[in-house]
């Protein structure tokens, strides 16, 4: 079925389900129809939100570390890997970095480009929890990675020295880096800010409230 001429005259749901629609069938990522990333990305929530049962996501416990954090800190740090390439090669085609460094080159002066906020300033937040992270803030300071980028590689490479590094602190500013790459990847896809499902435990940042993001939609 062919869309509408004037999507603008259309009402909002119908408009954002067309949107959606679109947006998949125009990532190579859509072979089973769905958003591949962004359910990734609620699954590792989901996780999260599972822990906080036993754990109380809190400041004051940042330090704790296990075995299921340090799983964790390893599944949304090698998302966020995956991400940021796609996400480059969205902002520049001619871009193909393969580390953190080459992130960096590209995201920073990219969302600039894009209009967006800069990155290492964008805060997301655990309202339930009333918990605020800035994920790329060390960005801001010429580092070249974030701490919990850091602690991803050394729990990787060397579980058996820095395995306290698979803390919560890291675990949770781990899948909030990985929550704003999604946001600003999927709304390239279609240059709207839609998404299928919405977060459980993450709220956007503020560049992303201004009444076009829109959740809890279905592909059908």
């Amino acid at each position: 079925k062919l869309p509408p001429q004037n999507m603008g005259d259309l009402p909002h749901p119908h408009k954002t389900k067309w949107l959606l629609a679109k947006m998949l069938s125009q990532t190579k990522e859509n072979s089973w129809a769905t958003p591949i990333h962004w359910n990734y990305f609620l699954g590792i929530e989901s996780d999260l939100l599972n822990i906080s049962r036993y754990i109380e996501l809190h400041a004051d416990n940042y330090k704790t570390f296990s075995t299921e954090l340090a799983r964790l800190l390893i599944t949304a740090s090698s998302e966020v890997d995956v991400v940021a390439k796609l996400l480059c090669g969205r902002i520049d085609k001619t871009s193909r970095p393969d580390n953190i460094c080459g992130y960096r080159k590209a995201l920073v002066p990219g969302f600039t480009a894009l209009g967006l906020q800069e990155i290492y300033e964008i805060e997301t937040h655990a309202s339930r929890f009333h918990l605020t992270f800035i994920p790329w803030e060390a960005w801001k300071r010429d580092e070249p990675s974030p701490v919990w980028w850091s602690a991803y590689n050394n729990v990787k490479h060397h579980r058996d020295r820095d395995f306290r590094s698979a803390n919560l602190g890291n675990t949770l500013n781990a899948v909030s880096g990985l929550f704003v790459l999604l946001l600003v990847y999927y709304k390239l896809l279609t240059n709207e800010r839609i998404y299928p499902m919405s977060p459980q435990l993450f709220a956007p940042p503020r560049l992303f409230q201004d009444g076009r993001i829109f959740y809890g939609l279905t592909h059908g």
